[in-house]
């Protein structure tokens, strides 16, 4: 693996790489019948990047037990 990386960095001619170098290196490796997998992947991932997602029933039901089983737990104490 490192010297898949040492390769990557000196035909950049640098010593570093950038997280989107490196990714569209690895990226042009992959056969173009193969990246659908990839470019799900990314889609899923881009809905995380810095955006807030609203909570479903199920989290809202999950927060609300959360909370009741605290406020148990300190009135216990």
């Amino acid at each position: 693996m490192c010297i898949i990386i040492n390769s990557l960095l000196a035909k950049k001619g640098r010593d570093y790489m950038s997280n989107k170098e490196r990714i569209m290196e690895l990226i042009y490796g992959i056969p173009d019948r193969r990246l659908v997998f990839i470019v799900d992947m990314l889609e899923s991932l881009k809905a995380y990047a810095g955006e807030e997602i609203p909570p479903d029933e199920w989290d809202l039901q999950i927060i609300q037990e959360t909370e009741e089983t605290s406020i148990k737990n300190i009135r216990k104490s």
